[in-house]
């Protein structure tokens, strides 16, 4: 009977991406936090953005104007809606409001994108 030999989740990540805390390991650990920020914005975040707009009495066009966006994106965000949204938008969206955006990575560290 043939052996089988299972790898881990973890020993797969450091045999691809070598282990954590190397440069090339935070890189990838960065792009995939990205992308599921991305693809997982709750429309709690969404609230947020809006509430800082209206705040600061800002149109969705004139926000987007700021933010180098399509007014289109800005209330795409505001929904929860990133699907055809990058996180370069989102970024961009984040700083015209003044606010930040930090992801945590499974090794505990941090990321600030905005």
């Amino acid at each position: 009977m043939a052996q089988v030999h299972l790898t881990s989740h973890a020993e797969l990540l450091n045999d691809l991406y070598g282990s954590i805390g190397t440069a090339e390991r935070d890189e990838f650990e960065r792009e995939v936090l990205a992308e599921e920020a991305a693809e997982q914005l709750s429309p709690c975040m969404g609230s947020t953005v809006k509430r800082a707009r209206k705040e600061l009495h800002l149109t969705q066009a004139e926000l987007g104007r700021q933010a180098d966006v399509r007014p289109s994106v800005v209330s795409r965000i505001e929904r929860g809606l990133m699907d055809g949204c990058s996180l370069e938008s989102l970024v961009r969206v984040l700083r015209a409001l003044g606010m930040t955006l930090t992801l945590g990575t499974p090794g505990g560290q941090r990321v600030e994108l905005a």
